[in-house]
């Protein structure tokens, strides 16, 4: 199943459990070697592979670096590096945070209303 924007959150996570369990086998690995090598327990391999229930992040990180696939988030969430034009536009300065205009109000408070 191809992973698309229209899919619900549940059957992404379905999708994604489903591949997790399909790799580890294909590296010929238990679920309890899993764990081990991932320094995660294996409940929470357990949890992953079933889709039920989410886990923490640095144990995806974890299991994904045991099964020889961290390389894989370059793909996922690129490093968005800064153009020369707009490293020199900023000077060296790396931007820290977004600021939107605030929108002019249609109607003015006046005290005593």
């Amino acid at each position: 199943m191809k992973i698309e924007g229209s899919l619900t959150d549940e059957i992404i996570l379905k999708e994604l459990a489903g591949r997790f369990a399909r790799l580890r086998i294909r590296n010929e690995m238990t679920q309890a070697q899993l764990a081990e090598e991932a320094g995660v327990s294996m409940s929470t391999i357990q949890r992953l592979e079933s889709g039920e229930v989410s886990i923490q992040l640095i144990a995806l990180i974890r299991i994904m670096r045991a099964l020889k696939l961290l390389e894989s988030f370059d793909q996922v969430i690129d490093d968005q590096e800064l153009s020369p034009i707009e490293q020199m536009d900023r000077k060296g300065k790396t931007r820290k945070r977004v600021r939107h205009q605030k929108k002019q109000s249609s109607t003015e408070w006046k005290w005593g209303e």
